[in-house]
């Protein structure tokens, strides 16, 4: 084989060298913005460090004190429309907070053991999943279809002690008991408590 031989030879060697790792660097760079894409539907996780009052204490700061079945729920946008923001990387609400998103459940009333609501509630619980988005959270509850809760809970009110009216109610960790095999009502700070004992119990402490 003559010299001009070996010359080509070696020149598609390095031709083909050259593609080939061009072709590894697209593929990297393609591989990366995949990534990068599915990164941006994840719009991080906060961890809630709950205050649980006594046990009396949680009886006597509700307003609201009702046992309710889960019937529906659904990821929604915690803006003001509940509507995803058109540009979720700049956006941030009145007060500076990003965008997060909250599940909100849909609850049918079965018994009310103090205060009032409506037939039928919608609940929010921190976390959830939205158009694609997520937003993770710790230590919140969680609730399935079909589930029967027993939900203790504080509405918001104004300096002057006035309930703010809200189109749902805020569901934290201490609020939410689920019903058990046994009838009873369990929450894992609190433990296991039955209707019976609780509607004594209610009878027995003076609101706060």
């Amino acid at each position: 084989m003559d010299e001009k031989s070996h010359m080509k030879i070696w020149i598609i060697l390095l031709a083909v060298f050259f593609i080939v790792i061009a072709a590894a660097g697209v593929y990297a760079a393609t591989s990366g913005q995949k990534n990068n894409s599915a990164n941006e539907t994840d719009l991080g996780t906060i961890m809630i460090n709950w205050y649980f009052p006594e046990y009396n204490q949680l009886i006597a700061k509700s307003d609201l004190i009702v046992v309710a079945n889960v019937t529906d729920e659904r990821g929604v946008w915690d803006t003001a429309d509940g509507k995803k923001p058109e540009n979720i990387s700049n956006y941030e609400n009145e007060t500076g907070k990003k965008a997060t998103i909250s599940t909100e459940y849909t609850f049918k009333t079965n018994e009310i053991l103090k205060g009032t609501v409506n037939d039928t509630f919608l609940g929010r619980v921190k976390g959830g999943t939205a158009d694609g988005y997520t937003f993770a959270a710790m230590k919140v509850p969680s609730f399935d279809k079909g589930d029967i809760v027993l939900l203790f809970i504080q509405y918001p009110k104004d300096e002057n002690g006035n309930i703010i009216p809200m189109d749902y109610i805020q569901i934290g960790e201490p609020d939410a008991f689920i019903q058990t095999s046994d009838g009873n009502f369990s929450n894992d700070y609190y433990g296991e408590i039955s209707l019976d004992q609780l509607k004594k119990d209610i009878a027995a402490t003076p609101a706060a």
